[in-house]
């Protein structure tokens, strides 16, 4: 199962000063998908549907096999990742741009993300990204995949992947512009904020206490609560527009993010 939604954004051009309207398209898979036999999960980023199991023209898929290995691969040549000069895909850190002028694109035909725990980009990996982009009625659109792949080589889990629906614009991974919706991964929670409506998705942890705290740069607490659930849904119409700190403690470490409030 999986949750997508259309986001519209305002992006102001750097050096013209020109406003313009895109749409990034998220896509949540739910729960996130662990494949560690012989199969394949097949995503596309703008049809209503993935699978596991091998997708179709214009999908890209990430496939293992037990040598073991995690490879990405792609039917359609028009679709293509950010790669070393070696032909493999970068593991990106939230928040890298990908972009027309990104270097290096490669069709995958089959771009090993781990081989054997020798092999590849993504050994051990957790919440990193792929560059992805793709052709559509002849025009390139950007992305990005979030997924972590074993050091051995045994499993990958996707997690969710998301893209520009305006032809030529690049994404940061992992993140949606802040004028819209920001998805911001941090290490004990991660955060989804559409205008004042913040939910947050806490690091599953057994017995766990959160203390979760928005304050402004003075110190002013907004919010102060604790949950032990895993998700929670926080409204924060209360609070005027501005730059804030959200952060949340589980006891044993903190995570602190700043949050731009609309």
């Amino acid at each position: 199962m999986k949750k997508s939604i259309y986001i519209a954004l305002l992006l102001i051009g750097c050096l013209s000063n020109i406003g313009a309207f895109s749409q990034i398209r998220y896509t949540d898979v739910i729960p996130d998908d662990t494949t560690d036999s012989w199969a394949t999960y097949g995503f596309h980023f703008l049809k209503s549907h993935d699978s596991v199991g091998y997708g179709d023209s214009g999908s890209f898929n990430l496939w293992w096999h037990p040598v073991p290995e995690v490879v990405l691969n792609a039917i359609d040549v028009n679709c293509m990742a950010l790669s070393d000069a070696g032909g493999f895909p970068y593991a990106l850190n939230s928040g890298q741009p990908i972009q027309p002028t990104s270097s290096t694109w490669i069709h995958p035909a089959y771009a090993i993300l781990n081989n054997n725990a020798t092999t590849g980009n993504w050994i051990g990996k957790t919440d990193k990204y792929l560059g992805l982009k793709f052709k559509h009625k002849g025009k390139w659109y950007y992305g990005w995949a979030r997924l972590d792949v074993a050091a051995n080589a045994s499993n990958f889990i996707i997690k969710d992947y998301a893209c520009n629906t305006v032809a030529g614009q690049g994404i940061n991974a992992g993140q949606i512009l802040p004028s819209g919706i920001m998805v911001s991964h941090q290490k004990l929670f991660r955060y989804f904020l559409s205008k004042k409506n913040l939910r947050l998705d806490l690091k599953h942890s057994p017995n766990a206490n959160y203390h979760i705290r928005i304050v402004n740069l003075f110190g002013q607490v907004f919010i102060d609560t604790h949950t032990s659930l895993s998700t929670i849904q926080l409204n924060l119409e209360h609070i005027f527009a501005g730059l804030y700190i959200l952060s949340v403690d589980d006891g044993q470490q903190n995570s602190t993010v700043k949050l731009m409030l609309p």
